[in-house]
């Protein structure tokens, strides 16, 4: 009989050390991989918002669907919105008010995406029929990923509590529903508040643009209709978000939405989520763009964007260089200004 050779301890070490350099050169790959296939699925899921926003569009006169509506005063406030509903009459604190909501409520509402059900505190029942899903639902149903507002992955950092999301006050206390408080939902898409809808004195600290030129309020009302917008292959209505389903088109004062944060620090409210340090933003053209990390506002729209708030005249027309500088190419405020 032949006595059978077994494998030495070097040659297993061999062995095992091949497998680990192969990993090594595989995972790098299968990630990037993976983080396209995310990247892919959120700008599939921003297109399929742009189509409900036109579907919305075509029943309300060519009205873009507004950032934000409160109408809990519908005679200072008649235009086209949906209510978020509440839990039997009664609202859930910190998680949205009555009749109070966002963009994302609107379309669920229109697209009829709902009723999701489930037991609140094995009591009382939710369902999210004329509201889009939030840190209520998710925290039941972490694996949820048939909501085409949010991101294909985890935004993977809660909010900080005591950090302002906005200048606006009942933006910060979540009267409408829309702040991510739990790193186990999808990444937020957040709604340029440009198209923030309401008549009421907290929205001047939205930076809406009818607040400082009031004569174009009396003519136009508070909604914008595509046909207002003068370049809209440039003009941002969505991008990704870590803090919530709205952000100012501000880049100075506390908060500042587009100043990208330290390390370590929940300030900044892009997210920069997929591949090589990008985001995805929906223009009004129906465009869906991935853009690379940018550090403010001003890197995005350049500096011929920078108006006067009353006049709307260029703030940099007597500086050739800086006007020359056009950034990105993407614009967030002025986008009813040539």
């Amino acid at each position: 009989m032949r006595n059978r050779r077994g494998f030495t301890i070097v040659e297993l070490l061999v062995v095992i050390g091949i497998i680990g350099i192969l990993m090594a050169l595989l995972l790098p790959a299968l990630t990037t991989v993976r983080g396209a296939a995310d990247m892919s699925k959120s700008q599939n899921n921003m297109r399929q918002t742009f189509m409900l926003m036109r579907d919305y569009a075509s029943a309300n006169r060519d009205t873009i669907v507004p950032s934000l509506f409160d109408r809990t005063d519908a005679t200072a406030n008649p235009a086209p919105g949906k209510v978020r509903t509440d839990m039997n009459g009664t609202a859930f604190a910190g998680l949205g008010r009555k009749s109070m909501g966002t963009w994302a409520d609107i379309l669920w509402t229109q697209a009829g995406f709902g009723p999701l059900t489930f037991a609140n505190a094995g009591t009382n029942v939710v369902a999210f029929r004329t509201e889009s899903p939030d840190t209520r639902f998710y925290s039941q149903q972490p694996g949820f990923d048939r909501n085409p507002f949010r991101a294909a992955v985890p935004a993977n950092a809660t909010w900080k509590t005591g950090v302002q999301v906005s200048a606006d006050p009942k933006i910060n206390a979540n009267d409408f529903g829309s702040l991510f408080t739990s790193d186990i939902e999808p990444g937020l898409f957040a709604a340029n508040n440009f198209f923030d809808s309401r008549v009421t004195a907290d929205r001047a600290k939205t930076n809406h643009p009818y607040d400082a030129r009031p004569e174009l309020s009396n003519a136009s009302g508070t909604y914008f209709n595509f046909g207002q917008i003068v370049a809209p292959d440039l003009s941002l209505y969505l991008i990704d978000s870590r803090a919530a389903e709205t952000i100012d088109p501000v880049d100075t004062g506390t908060p500042a939405p587009f100043t990208v944060p330290e390390a370590g620090d929940n300030t900044g409210q892009v997210a920069f989520r997929y591949n090589g340090d990008s985001c995805c933003m929906l223009l009004l053209d129906g465009q869906v763009r991935n853009e690379a990390k940018f550090m403010n506002l001003t890197e995005l729209e350049g500096f011929a964007n920078i108006r006067d708030a009353v006049t709307g005249a260029r703030t940099y027309e007597s500086d050739p260089e800086k006007m020359s500088f056009t950034g990105r190419g993407v614009r967030l405020r002025h986008l009813d200004l040539r």
